[in-house]
């Protein structure tokens, strides 16, 4: 086992103890698990269960806080009753599955995502804490952004064709996680009194930048576009805005040769010329195959993870693929009514956290407000080109 392993063992293993007595400190150890993902990071500890192992330690804690009226489980707002009501139409179309083993499996995912999602509405329950979540997520993920980003310039250039794992485990997985962290780091950048703080949220965006690049994932250059074009649009400071994003794009144009220019360019062009592209049909033959599975199946889908399962019966084309759409994903999977949900729930989302933004709050509130509003935003671009329905940073 390596030194980073023992490292990140340590750091886990030494606050289990205290995870029950502080199940917020919990909740703050299990996302940096959950989004940095330290045990992918490092040799002979890939396998270990360590989420598990925290959540495990934070529920305990939980159950025995709110016996004694310390914590709440969570708030009843209207994104939480939605998110509820998504996850029982889940289970009954999980219920009603062509093939319920893989729906299973994926309904235990979505559960697991849904569970600590209401808790950590519950849990955070002050500035404080809010303030602290939102910098271990975005930091985090930030983390992740600078390793890849400061791999890929060493080397004069890279193609990730694989994020770190989890949610992110594939490059558009990757490319869209980093597009949802690049506003929060913003905000960091922004939005913070602590001149380290925001000197690092700057940097980490800009590296961030480097990575999505580096993913090669159009549809991660499509949700860059639009996460830009956001930012510069709301912010105030638009100078230091600019000055990041220049930072992050010019990094990249120098530090790699003429060679990756060509190769990311060309890339990029077939976007506009999908028709010559036989992964862009190939997506949207599958879209097709999306809605034509729906006609059939309208309530309740074939069942969670079992598109492919189905997909020869519904398209001539021999190859076997995912949606790449996770709207379409929901509808032929879980049906139209999980679809509905889903919608309802990013809309929702979006309008409070438009109001928030626009009522007199302090300026920092307002700036992380803005900042989750254009996150979200980043993930419904590129969901337009991921079969990622259930994407754990979307939820938390």
């Amino acid at each position: 086992m390596s030194l980073r392993g023992n490292l990140v063992l340590s750091t886990v293993y030494l606050s289990l103890p205290w995870i029950p007595f502080f199940p917020f400190y919990g909740l703050l150890v299990y996302t940096w698990i959950a989004f940095m993902r330290p045990h992918d990071l490092a040799w002979g500890i890939e396998r270990q269960p360590l989420a598990y192992y925290v959540a495990v330690a934070m529920l305990i804690g939980l159950g025995i806080a709110i016996l004694q009226g310390r914590e709440r489980l969570m708030v009843w707002k209207i994104q939480n009753v939605l998110l509820i009501a998504l996850l029982a139409w889940f289970w009954w179309a999980t219920y009603n599955a062509i093939a319920y083993n893989p729906a299973r499996r994926e309904f235990d995912l979505f559960a697991k995502v849904v569970l600590i999602s209401l808790i950590t509405t519950g849990l955070v329950n002050s500035e404080y804490r809010f303030r602290w979540i939102y910098l271990v997520t975005a930091i985090s993920l930030g983390m992740l952004g600078f390793k890849y980003g400061l791999f890929g310039l060493v080397r004069g250039g890279a193609d990730f064709e694989w994020g770190p794992g989890g949610f992110m485990k594939d490059n558009n997985g990757f490319a869209v996680g980093l597009n949802m962290a690049l506003p929060l780091l913003f905000g960091i950048a922004v939005g913070e009194k602590s001149r380290w703080l925001r000197i690092l949220g700057g940097v980490l965006g800009a590296f961030c930048i480097v990575t999505i690049i580096f993913t090669f994932s159009r549809g991660g250059f499509l949700s860059l576009a639009v996460v830009i074009s956001m930012l510069l649009l709301r912010t105030k400071k638009r100078t230091l805005s600019v000055l990041v994003l220049i930072l992050g794009i010019l990094t990249v144009f120098f530090m790699t040769p003429e060679s990756f220019h060509q190769k990311y360019q060309a890339r990029v062009e077939t976007i506009s010329e999908y028709e010559e592209d036989g992964s862009a049909m190939g997506r949207i033959d599958a879209r097709k195959t999306a809605l034509l599975v729906l006609q059939d199946n309208k309530w309740t889908g074939v069942g969670p993870d079992n598109f492919m399962i189905v997909y020869r019966n519904y398209s001539s084309e021999g190859k076997v693929r995912v949606s790449h759409n996770a709207f379409l994903q929901l509808l032929a999977e879980a049906g139209a009514p999980a679809a509905g949900l889903w919608v309802a729930l990013l809309l929702v989302s979006s309008w409070k956290l438009e109001r928030l933004r626009r009522i007199k709050v302090p300026e920092s509130t307002s700036y992380y407000a803005s900042a989750i509003q254009v996150s979200i935003a980043a993930y419904i671009v590129g969901s337009l080109f991921l079969d990622k329905a259930i994407f754990d940073l979307l939820y938390h």
